[in-house]
């Protein structure tokens, strides 16, 4: 064990012996599949820039912060997703027994801001995307905007989705959430399982991915994060709705606040928030909107004597 990692033992010599480290220490951490491929995908970037200075020493995670910092391809949320990998991995080193000191120690991440940086999907463009999909008569496309606009379901989530999860008896969805271990019963609005029955009259399955993929490989597995992007993102370009996927559970977040007029709790009941300060976050969007016209007319001189 060494004051510093300057990879000259025959076993970590190039960029691909410390990736496959990575790899490995990543394995062993308690965390979820999607979480580890994460850590995994972003380790690279610091690898390389450990390997381009000379070694892993105690200011590299400062120096490589300070790179971050002047990274403007990267928004505050990437960078810090970015840091969190190079904690962890050096933290696994440490505990390993690779290092003996701490890089990390005393760094904090990048400030940012718990406001939403783009607005949901409003209600002119659900409308056009709703005639849109009814047009392409694509039942698949058209379960996936259901679940996101009407019940405000994740994309992880609905990738996770198994036609075992589906109970139109009870007009139930069981999902399994973002960090969860267990699904939880979520309530079917009459839009949403009309679609789904609609949908499960057209299998014989009785389990599995309720939404498959189509790929060539896809072998029956369920749909990815990519590809559902794939599919639902030439929906929005084509209609001109210049929003990110995740708007549609934006709409679905601000629609529920504003029928039951700010009542964080009952929303969140629907919505699956852990924290009413992240619902508190649209509440204050709302208010903002609403008030606006208020705020301009107050600067107005059109009607007043200067």
């Amino acid at each position: 064990m060494t004051s510093e990692i300057t990879f000259q033992t025959k076993e970590l010599q190039t960029i691909e012996s410390i990736s496959s480290l990575a790899k490995s220490l990543f394995n062993n951490l308690d965390c979820s599949e999607t979480t580890r491929k994460d850590y995994q995908s972003r380790i690279a970037n610091f690898i390389s820039f450990i390997f381009a200075n000379g070694g892993l020493n105690k200011n590299s995670f400062l120096e490589y912060k300070r790179s971050l910092k002047e990274n403007a391809k990267y928004e505050v949320s990437t960078k810090n997703k970015y840091l969190a990998s190079s904690r962890i991995f050096i933290k696994e080193l440490i505990r390993n027994q690779y290092i003996n000191f701490d890089p990390t120690a005393n760094i904090k991440g990048f400030t940012q801001t718990k406001k939403h940086k783009r607005t949901g999907v409003n209600d002119l463009e659900i409308k056009a995307l709703l005639e849109s999909i009814e047009k392409k008569g694509d039942l698949k496309i058209k379960l996936i905007i259901y679940l996101l606009a009407f019940q405000g379901l994740r994309q992880i989530e609905i990738t996770r989705l198994e036609i075992q999860d589906v109970d139109l008896k009870n007009n139930v969805l069981m999902v399994l959430g973002k960090g969860k271990d267990d699904k939880v019963s979520v309530d079917l609005h009459p839009l949403t399982a009309s679609v789904l029955k609609e949908y499960l009259s057209l299998t014989t399955n009785k389990s599995g991915a309720l939404i498959v993929g189509t790929g060539n490989r896809n072998n029956g597995k369920g749909i990815t994060n990519r590809a559902l992007q794939q599919w639902i993102k030439p929906i929005f370009a084509g209609l001109e709705i210049e929003k990110v996927i995740h708007g549609l559970r934006h709409y679905f977040t601000t629609t529920l606040l504003k029928e039951f007029e700010g009542d964080s709790i009952t929303v969140a009941k629907f919505t699956r928030h852990n924290s009413l300060e992240m619902l508190q976050v649209y509440n204050d969007e709302i208010t903002t909107e609403k008030h606006l016209p208020k705020f301009y007319n107050a600067f107005s001189l059109r009607d007043k004597e200067v």
